[in-house]
């Protein structure tokens, strides 16, 4: 995240690796005595990302091909758009007296959530070998399979707070949805697929430059001109990989719906949300729901990486 942050003097300890040993973990006012907060203008964000891999493995055909199956569940979480003030409010848990009465906006805020498993298959392969020159590329084609999801998004929020207890909320439109089995109690969950599979892939190659690659050559057992395999053969070495790409398809719970927040002096101090449903009901009784596309599309975190050494 790029709000809070935490001081190196939390980690001070007295010598041993538990909680126990780290005073600071102790402090009953951890928060305003050990974390640090980044008041700027901009927008804040939150990114979390988790990856399981379960029974996986790869084989060397000959030196210059390699096969792999792969089978990871993985999960991320996002909030992008923060507002620094909405940032405050949220971080003092709404006690922040000199935001109250004033008519607050935070544009693009979004918050969305995925788990799925994936099985794949890599396929990488040596085109150049000529000594001073190497060249591999690998593939990936990834099948996919959606645990859960949800989303809300709000591209213009506006919103003003009375007390930390009485929001009113200005004719603010919200995309809001998730999958049927969603649940926000995290101690129950539990994920089995709600979403027809979908293909996804990854691409990378790597370049390597190799001007003492004799320096690695060696004979033995009748053989020569073996390569040494276990060092690292280059002077340079540059990579570029496309990895992620593809999205997943659910079916939205039909009491999670688009809305318009439209609300004064809205007293949050009586809201209890146990679960999702009692979330949805909420929302529904609250504000007026606007038609929306029974399913909803999440794409995976699709990233660009180039490396060079």
């Amino acid at each position: 995240n790029n709000y809070t942050g935490i001081k190196k003097s939390a980690f001070k300890h007295t010598g041993g690796l538990f909680t126990g040993d780290y005073p600071a973990f102790q402090d009953t006012a951890f928060a305003d005595h050990y974390l640090t907060r980044r008041d700027t203008p901009h927008p804040k964000s939150l990114y979390l990302s988790n990856q399981f891999y379960l029974p996986s493995f790869m084989v060397s055909l000959n030196s210059k091909n390699a096969f792999a199956l792969k089978w990871k569940i993985r999960t991320l979480f996002n909030v992008d758009g923060v507002t620094n003030n909405l940032a405050a409010l949220i971080s003092s848990k709404l006690d922040y007296p000199s935001l109250f009465s004033l008519k607050l906006h935070n544009e693009n805020l979004s918050i969305q959530t995925m788990s799925w498993a994936e099985y794949a298959a890599t396929d990488g392969h040596v085109f150049i070998d000529d000594g001073e020159k190497f060249l591999k590329a690998g593939a990936t084609l990834k099948l996919l399979q959606g645990l859960q999801a949800a989303y809300m998004k709000v591209n213009n929020l506006n919103y003003e707070f009375t007390t930390d207890t009485t929001l009113s909320l200005f004719n603010t439109t919200v995309s809001y949805g998730h999958s049927t089995n969603f649940d926000i109690n995290q101690d129950e969950l539990q994920y089995k697929y709600v979403s027809n599979p979908s293909l996804g892939f990854d691409l990378g190659v790597v370049y390597e430059w190799r001007p003492d690659h004799e320096k690695y050559r060696y004979d033995m057992d009748g053989e020569t001109n073996l390569y040494r395999r276990d060092k690292n053969k280059y002077k340079l070495r540059i990579g570029l990989s496309l990895l992620d790409v593809g999205k997943v398809k659910f079916k939205k719970a039909e009491r999670s719906r688009d809305f318009v927040a439209d609300i004064n002096y809205w007293d949050i101090s009586k809201i209890e949300v146990d679960n999702i449903e009692h979330f949805d009901d909420t929302l529904l009784t609250r504000f007026k729901t606007i038609p929306s596309d029974p399913t909803f599309k999440m794409r995976l975190p699709t990233t660009l990486s180039a490396q060079i050494d």
